[in-house]
């Protein structure tokens, strides 16, 4: 199961700005429609699926089936279509090969966004002179580079809680992905034992909350 969110790093890290962030993820295919329509983007054979320089819109939602996101990409492969525009779901063993070469329209990924402790690896992500095997979308903007560079320098604990909230803030609000949500994992279910939970940061599995149950 997956707790909505909207922000890269999810508002449970209090350091880093994510309660203060803008939820800009609302879906409203109306004002999606109207938008390809004042674009003249529209269905001019009455196919169903609208054109674009005289072709059919046809696009493909790459995903794999671990943790749930081949359902998260057949819902919005439904919500695409929902606007006519072409759409289907292609499930495969590893989507890395397509993100590497940027040979995707659509293409979902779940991140372990703070494994040591420190969300920079993956913040690498929207970093433009990162190289495309760490920034898939070929994002670019300036002052996240700017800043970036300075969480890679500056080892201070506030000031990087100041940077990581900045860029935080900068991805919410140029929207640039699609948040699926935030993973929830619970590793053990078994009755012998209580505490068996995964942590946010998705790394330190084994903790002192694991004790036998009474």
């Amino acid at each position: 199961s997956y707790t909505y969110g909207w922000t890269p790093l999810a508002p449970v890290y209090e350091n880093y700005g994510g309660a203060e962030c803008e939820d800009l993820y609302h879906y409203d295919p109306d004002a999606a429609m109207a938008m390809l329509d004042e674009a003249g983007i529209v269905d001019g054979d009455g196919d169903g699926i609208r054109e674009l320089d005289g072709e059919n819109i046809n696009l493909v939602f790459v995903t794999t089936q671990s943790r749930q996101m081949d359902l998260i990409a057949q819902a919005m492969t439904e919500q695409i279509k929902a606007i006519g525009v072409g759409c289907e779901t292609q499930v495969v063993e590893s989507q890395g090969d397509y993100m590497d070469n940027g040979t995707f329209d659509f293409v979902n990924s779940n991140e372990m966004v703070i494994p040591t402790g420190d969300p920079v690896n993956f913040l690498s992500h929207w970093y433009s002179k990162a190289g495309t095997t760490y920034n898939y979308s070929r994002y670019e903007n300036a002052e996240y580079d700017e800043i970036f560079e300075k969480l890679q320098t500056d080892f201070d604990t506030e000031t990087r809680n100041g940077y990581i909230a900045q860029l935080n803030k900068i991805l919410a609000d140029d929207a640039v992905m699609l948040l699926g949500g935030y993973y929830n994992f619970n590793m053990c279910s078994a009755p012998t034992v209580t505490g068996v939970v995964n942590p946010t940061c998705d790394f330190y599995w084994i903790t002192t909350d694991i004790v036998p149950a009474e």
